[in-house]
């Protein structure tokens, strides 16, 4: 048998002889019966089209007119074939023509591929698959050259950055605004220690700036792709992770850690854990903090917590520990602390067991919180609070308190005493109705609004106790004001019967009093008018002009004290002289009693409405009258007119007394001019009396100008000469 025929007959893959001409099989091998169904005599009644699908006719009629007539064999593609059961396989062809047969006969290589196009077809499918999961993957597949330089930009990227792909391919993302400024040099690094072979894969997290400036936090996923012959590196692929949400909410629970911290700190409050397996205490921070111990010194252990304790409070601990094994119930308690400073520190605390499922305990956790400054705020309240039942029980004075229905909650024994009533008698009840009569009920609203109004109010009233006695009291109203409103009113009741009977008798006596003094006062001016008389008297009795002048003087000088004591007998008030009258009436005087119808002397008098006591009032009236009765009888020898101008002012507590004259003025050959006379003797005196101070000058004529300070003069008001 020649070579050829045997390598067709015992070929493993199927092969068949077909007539170009009428497409039928000539002959087929083995293989052929064997892949397709059919015997060897059912072959010759078939084409070379009965093995293919109906549907792939077409196809077929388009392939057979590439069969060229070379001698070369020729691959005409993979083709689906039919087998006699109808089953479709997948057939790679190679067909040649047989040789003597000048091109009629050609002989047909059959590969079943069928396995491979499935491989193939699932490959593709896949790839599709892959791509389509990058596409709508929410990391974005970036990849790189081994320049750093973009080479795919897919939609997501697209999506995340808002840069479009023909803006991104072909740049170095460091180029491109894309990573902000202070991440270029860590993004550098990394991709540094990446193609140079430091890593195979790397990931970090950076910021970025999308196309509208907001920045976001993304976590790049990089590996690359290298040569497996040389090493070279090919690509870089990296994922674009958002992790904006993320971070944000990191951020958010950083603030909260944050937060919780300050809180704690404000609070004063820590929390602790032991974990039973490893016999170990877990603290945080701020119990080193609350505790005022050294964070490295202090082993965070129980029994360096336990030796912290008060002795007085180890054995309740020892009996909380005992509980808290017991239980999954959380137990509170409360204990003093000795720091190392041997500061005393009260702290509230809360402990809770936690089991497994075999009921073993694994953990014990607690919160501490120092409460010194409340629990000695407490004390002080507690003690503020026995020393208030205290003075409120104890105090001699009546006192009641009433909430907002005006019903009495608390009296003490000085009430009862005051009123004649039981505490059973008073509790429950309102009050004003128990300590009014009948016929002023009506004023028992506007009463209680007064006490609650939020004000103290203190006034006189009566009141009347059991029996129907009146009482006069001094009642005060003390208002309780809590969160900004009245919660109740304490009422207190002093006794004033015996005062006011007091008042009532010291009033009668100071009326007595007033009308002595009043009649002191008016005998005084009557008995000086008296003395007044008799010096005029006694000085008409003179043909002397000095001696005559000297007792019109002294008359003066009395009726100006005279004056005095007229003015406060008229005026009720014993205390103070009100000088602007006083002054005109003085000045009046003093130019008639001098009898000076022969010059006119015009006086001018300008004071303000002052008030003198009468220890200033008498020496002040004195150097007035003094001067004044001196610019008239000296101050115009010569003149048959002139002027006496009189003025009185006050500034700022001091008084100023000014008496001038347009007469000759001071002799300038005498400096001491109060030495000259009696009357002016008389002024210095009363200057020194006066703690006042004067001054003299010239002008149109003598001035005198006095300056003292107002008071209330103490002495007696008589010694005016001293």
């Amino acid at each position: 048998m020649p070579s050829s025929s045997l390598l067709f007959h015992e070929n493993p893959n199927p092969m068949l002889i077909f007539d170009m001409e009428t497409l039928r099989i000539t002959e087929v091998n083995q293989s052929a019966v064997e892949k397709y169904g059919y015997s060897k005599e059912e072959f010759g009644n078939l084409t070379i089209k009965d093995i293919r699908p109906p549907e792939d006719i077409p196809e077929f009629r388009k392939t057979f007119k590439t069969l060229s007539s070379g001698t070369n064999p020729q691959v005409i593609g993979t083709h689906r074939h039919k087998t006699k059961e109808g089953e479709l396989f997948y057939a790679k062809i190679t067909t040649q023509p047989l040789p003597d047969e000048q091109g009629q006969k050609r002989v047909a290589h059959i590969f079943d591929v069928t396995e491979l196009v499935d491989l193939k077809q699932d490959y593709n499918e896949t790839c599709q698959e892959l791509a389509k999961h990058i596409e709508t993957n929410p990391l974005a597949l970036i990849k790189f050259n081994s320049n750093f330089e973009i080479v795919r930009w897919p939609p997501r990227a697209e999506e995340l950055s808002g840069f479009k792909a023909e803006e991104m391919v072909g740049k170095n993302p460091l180029e491109t605004g894309f990573i902000v400024e202070e991440e270029r040099g860590n993004v550098l690094n990394r991709m540094k220690a990446l193609t140079s072979g430091e890593y195979k894969s790397d990931y970090f997290e950076t910021i970025v700036k999308n196309r509208d400036g907001k920045r976001l936090d993304i976590k790049f996923h990089t590996s690359v792709l290298r040569d497996p012959d040389d090493g070279s590196l090919q690509s870089v692929l990296t994922f674009l992770e958002d992790i904006s949400e993320e971070k944000d909410y990191q951020r958010k629970l950083e603030q909260e850690q944050q937060r919780l911290e300050r809180a704690q700190q404000l609070a004063k409050c820590g929390w602790w854990s032991y974990e039973v397996k490893d016999n170990r205490v877990i603290w945080s921070d701020i119990m080193y903090e609350l505790l005022g111990v050294e964070k490295e010194a202090f082993g965070a252990t129980f029994d360096a917590f336990y030796n912290l304790v008060h002795p007085e409070d180890c054995t309740r601990l020892e009996q909380v520990m005992r509980s808290v094994e017991q239980s999954t119930q959380p137990v509170d308690y409360q204990l003093r602390i000795l720091n190392e400073g041997d500061e005393l520190i009260y702290i509230d605390c809360r402990a809770q067991s936690e089991f497994n499922s075999d009921g073993e305990m694994v953990r014990i956790s607690g919160i501490v919180q120092v409460v010194t400054k409340q629990v000695k705020s407490q004390k002080q309240l507690e003690r503020n609070r026995t020393l208030f039942q205290n003075l409120f029980l104890q105090s001699p004075v009546a006192m009641v308190m009433i909430d907002k229905k005006r019903k009495i909650q608390r009296v003490n024994e000085s009430f009862m005493n005051l009123f004649g009533y039981q505490k059973e008698e008073l509790l429950g009840e309102e009050l004003l109705r128990i300590l009014l009569p009948e016929e002023r009920y009506n004023e028992i609203p506007s009463l209680y609004k007064n006490a609650f109004s939020g004000r103290q109010k203190y006034y006189e009233d009566q009141r009347i106790n059991k029996d129907g006695e009146k009482i006069d009291v001094l009642v005060g109203a003390l208002p309780v004001i809590i969160n900004g409103s009245v919660d109740a009113v304490f009422g207190i009741y002093v006794d004033v019967t015996r005062l006011k009977m007091t008042e009532s008798q010291l009033k009668e006596s100071l009326h007595e009093k007033e009308v002595l003094l009043a009649e002191i006062h008016h005998r005084v001016k009557n008995n000086l008018a008296i003395v007044s008389g008799l010096l005029e008297l006694e000085g008409m009795d003179w043909q002397d002009e000095k001696i005559r002048n000297a007792f019109m003087e002294s008359q003066l000088r009395i009726k100006s004290i005279a004056m005095i004591h007229e003015k406060l007998y008229q005026t009720n008030d014993f205390a103070n002289l009100q000088f602007e009258d006083y002054i005109e009436e003085l000045v009046v005087s003093i130019i008639d009693t001098l009898n000076i119808s022969s010059k006119q002397i015009e006086t001018e008098v300008d004071a303000d409405d002052i008030r003198l006591n009468i220890n200033q009032a008498i020496p002040c009236a004195l150097v007035i009258n003094e001067l004044v009765t001196n610019a008239v009888e000296h101050g115009f020898e010569g003149a048959q007119k002139g002027k006496v101008t009189v003025k009185m002012k006050e500034e700022a507590g001091n008084i100023k007394v000014e008496v001038k004259d347009n007469g000759r003025g001071l002799p300038d050959k005498n400096p001491d001019i109060y030495s000259h006379s009696l009357g002016l003797t008389l002024v210095k005196q009363l200057v020194k009396q006066l703690d006042a101070k004067i001054e003299t000058r010239n002008g149109e004529g003598a001035c005198f100008e006095m300056v003292f300070k107002k008071k209330a003069k103490t002495g007696a008001g008589s010694n005016y000469f001293v």
